[in-house]
């Protein structure tokens, strides 16, 4: 890959993250929803769960299984599932979280 994409890419992907934490201020208690997650062998490493501390607080996940696979090995603790965005496999409660976090390639 190109040095000079990688670099200009976690620079935005850390300023995207410092951004969110300043502006939506996440707690430790706070659940968030990442829309498009996925792992490091499908996208880049630098993804809103290699900087945040509370994984544990964390539901991710898209519409391919081999991403999701990916994304739930490369971040322990997280919540991994498969959905498209319209239909998902969390109850109404579970839906109610607190931060939305989508993730773009």
């Amino acid at each position: 890959m190109n040095k000079l994409f990688s670099y200009l890419h976690t620079k935005s992907r850390e300023e995207k993250f410092r951004l969110f934490v300043k502006l939506l201020k996440p707690t430790p208690a706070m659940h968030i929803l990442n829309v498009g997650a996925s792992g490091p062998n499908f996208a880049f490493a630098e993804q809103f769960e290699s900087l945040y501390e509370h994984r544990d607080q964390v539901t991710g996940g898209g519409i391919s299984l081999s991403e999701v696979r990916d994304y739930r090995r490369s971040f322990p603790g997280v919540k991994a599932l498969v959905f498209d965005g319209l239909c998902t496999p969390l109850s109404r409660q579970e839906l109610r979280r607190d931060l939305f976090q989508c993730s773009h390639r």
